[in-house]
């Protein structure tokens, strides 16, 4: 067990049980600075009984913590389990979430990184255990499309995730896998939906104090209930005059990165660059040596991209730093290499 996840768990349990009305936690800080966030006891609860409403969880069935309660994810797994009256079993945040696990669950939550790793070397055991649970949500990082033709075959029900610290955790579902999987997601009870001026998302909620939040995501809203998100306002690359999204160009150039390089990580980002005035570029994780041109050439070939998304630039590190809940520190990488 590893003991500074099961003592933060147990912290937050005990202060859970003892009333305390207010939690703070700090937001990943991703693409934005960290900052702290209060949030009162009555919206956690309001959010987790959203939560179990929608997935039908009830009493005595098993919920997982592989995901730490430091950060809003992982402490509402806990109020889940706590408001919902189920059983609780805690592990390691661990790459490879399972590699403690001795037991079926019913439910949990995971980054998408966790899963993949898991599907590609968990043992049968293992796999037989994610088989028997019911729900799995995945969070903190999109699903790509590699990752999602895996997931088609599980048995357990696999949920993408909307939402933000703000929010208390997630405010919109989308079912990826089993019956009627869907592109959109679906906006839990009680929370209305609208964009703004540049296509962003706003929120209004009682989590929210009935007051509207705007978001930095961009959304296609297909009804009052249900949207598609196509990226963040603060990914848009103004590349000679014309405005891409970075989430667009990733998914476009994945199944050239997958044939190449399959275990690296990639993001896409702008860079200053004197011809363009900010350059579409491809960063890269990798250890191995890495043809600069055969992949760009590559992605050329491959991808349904407009010419202008194309990436111009390639810039490969050995390890991206990472964000204290894991997520890869872009800012950082920005700040260090431009």
């Amino acid at each position: 067990m590893d003991e500074l996840n099961f003592g933060q768990a147990l912290s937050f349990i005990r202060r859970w049980q003892s009333g305390d009305q207010t939690f703070e936690f700090n937001t990943s800080g991703s693409t934005d600075h960290p900052k702290t966030v209060r949030l009162e006891r009555w919206k956690m609860q309001l959010s987790a009984q959203r939560t179990i409403a929608a997935l039908g969880l009830s009493e005595n069935m098993t919920a997982l913590l592989c995901i730490s309660p430091q950060f809003i994810g992982g402490a509402m797994m806990i109020v889940r389990a706590l408001v919902a009256r189920m059983n609780l079993i805690i592990v390691p945040p661990a790459r490879q979430p399972f590699e403690q696990l001795t037991q079926a669950f019913d439910f949990t939550a995971m980054v998408p990184m966790q899963l993949s790793e898991l599907l590609k070397s968990g043992t049968p055991v293992q796999l037989q255990l994610l088989q028997e649970s019911h729900h799995v949500l995945l969070g903190g990082a999109g699903v790509p499309d590699d990752l999602l033709d895996q997931i088609m075959p599980l048995r357990a029900t696999c949920w993408s995730t909307y939402g933000m610290t703000e929010t208390v955790s997630h405010i919109a579902l989308r079912k990826l896998n089993g019956n009627s999987p869907t592109k959109s997601f679906q906006v839990l009870d009680n929370i209305k939906i609208k964009t703004g001026d540049q296509g962003q998302l706003v929120i209004c909620d009682k989590i929210t104090d009935d007051q509207w939040l705007e978001t930095n995501d961009v959304v296609d809203i297909i009804s009052e209930k249900e949207f598609v998100w196509l990226g963040r306002l603060d990914n848009v690359i103004n590349t000679g005059g014309i405005k891409v999204m970075a989430e667009k160009i990733e998914v476009g150039i994945e199944k050239a990165l997958r044939e190449l390089y399959p275990d690296c990580r990639y993001f896409i980002a702008g860079m200053p660059d004197d011809t363009y005035g900010i350059a579409v570029t491809l960063f890269l994780e990798c250890t191995s040596h890495v043809d600069e041109a055969g992949l760009l050439e590559k992605t050329r070939k491959q991808s349904t991209l407009f010419k202008y998304e194309f990436p111009k630039r390639l810039l490969v590190l050995e390890v991206f730093p990472e964000t204290a809940s894991g997520k890869i520190d872009k800012q950082q990488i920005l700040k260090t290499h431009s």
